[in-house]
């Protein structure tokens, strides 16, 4: 069953895509083009090949691993259509290869696919398709689809507008160390939006939101600005009392 789903892959993504990959790109034995020793080194060396910017070769051998069925490298050879590395930029086509990887679980194509329904990047936009999308990338935990889904909630985008769903989801990638939507938690606390309000907790979280960021960029600044606002509400016990509770969290996540 599962042969059968990639060579359903390879002739959709033929169909789709239209190019040959260069014989290159290929493993040098046709017996071991199907082998995990000869794919694991053809995704190594497409990596290497991203991490020094040659984004043909990227190209080639993302494409090449994409006709042989494997999901991920579907939705890698659709990144690279995304920002036109090694091949033209083509949003359909990015889109396309998406929901292929992302109808077979691979879970940033499930993502990314969302982002471009919610954006209508490559297809007609749709909040709601968005939202179906993200729910399915974060049933596997993803915290990035975590965070969107707070913002679907939050601003009734997608979905009805429900300050305790957007609590949960900003929580789920919060606690992940996703900063933004730490960023996003001590807003709703500060507001008592879907969550009891407490400065205390608010402040706890935008501490955390603040641990790791560029002081002279704009979300430094951002943030900054909302602790201040927060502290000023704050006794000197209840400002101690945040930064404890900000300690305690960092020590819980250290491995």
């Amino acid at each position: 069953m599962r042969l059968l789903k990639k060579v359903k892959i390879a002739l959709v993504f033929a169909t789709l895509v239209g190019v040959h990959t260069s014989a290159a790109a290929q493993p040098e034995a046709k017996a071991s083009e199907t082998s995990v020793e000869a794919t694991g080194q053809l995704i190594d060396e497409g990596v290497a090949a991203l991490i020094s910017k040659d984004y043909k070769r990227a190209s080639e051998i993302f494409g090449y691993l994409a006709q042989q069925g494997i999901a991920f490298d579907v939705y890698n050879f659709g990144l690279m259509y995304a920002n036109g590395r090694g091949v033209r930029q083509d949003w359909v086509r990015a889109t396309a290869l998406y929901r292929m990887a992302a109808e077979e679980g691979v879970v940033e194509a499930q993502h990314d696919l969302g982002v471009a329904y919610l954006e209508g990047t490559g297809i007609p936009k749709d909040p709601v398709a968005a939202v179906t999308w993200f729910h399915m990338a974060a049933e596997s935990g993803y915290a990035p689809s975590h965070y969107r889904l707070g913002v679907a909630y939050a601003s009734g985008t997608g979905v009805a507008q429900d300050y305790k769903m957007a609590a949960f989801f900003y929580s789920l990638a919060a606690n992940q160390r996703y900063r933004e939507a730490q960023f996003m938690l001590s807003l709703l606390y500060a507001k008592g939006e879907g969550v009891p309000q407490s400065l205390v907790t608010a402040l706890k979280w935008i501490d955390l939101s603040l641990a790791g960021v560029e002081p002279t960029s704009i979300d430094f600044e951002e943030a900054r600005n909302l602790r201040d606002l927060i502290a000023k509400q704050m006794t000197p016990a209840q400002i101690a009392e945040a930064e404890r509770l900000a300690g305690e969290w960092k020590k819980e996540q250290t491995p």
